[in-house]
């Protein structure tokens, strides 16, 4: 399984990462004071949930359905990235298959996405609000 992400103003720029990939970044994301606001079901601008009626709000960043994430959630989690990617020192990681990286500090079941998939998932989230769309 793999999530795309497709840029809501462009749909033919898309970013699809591996389920791990992705769920890698969001995690190193949050650990680097990414506070998620959650996503939106896609096509629904942010409203208040009617009684009786499903809530387009979840904080759901891995759906069965499309959801948007806005622009503002996009910023924060290319700035949060941002911060891991600069903490990353050149020499204390080492790459399995380009993925997914270990650093010597971290115990050796505990690995990150690599650098090249951190730069890629900031260069996409600049771009603005985006779809997560199951692949």
């Amino acid at each position: 399984m793999s999530f795309r992400l497709r840029n809501l103003r462009n749909p033919s720029l898309t970013l699809t990462l591996s389920a791990q990939a992705w769920f890698g970044v969001l995690e190193l994301a949050q650990a680097y004071e990414w506070i998620p606001m959650g996503t939106v079901l896609a096509g629904l601008e942010r409203t208040r949930a009617i009684p009786g009626e499903q809530d387009p709000w979840s904080w759901d960043y891995t759906p069965e359905e499309t959801r948007l994430v806005l622009l503002e959630d996009a910023l924060n989690l290319a700035d949060a990235l941002e911060r891991a990617y600069h903490d990353q020192e050149p020499g204390e990681a080492w790459y399995s298959a380009g993925l997914f990286m270990q650093t010597l500090a971290a115990p050796p079941d505990e690995f990150q996405p690599a650098i090249g998939v951190i730069q890629q998932t900031i260069a996409f989230c600049r771009q603005g609000a985006f779809l997560i769309e199951r692949s």
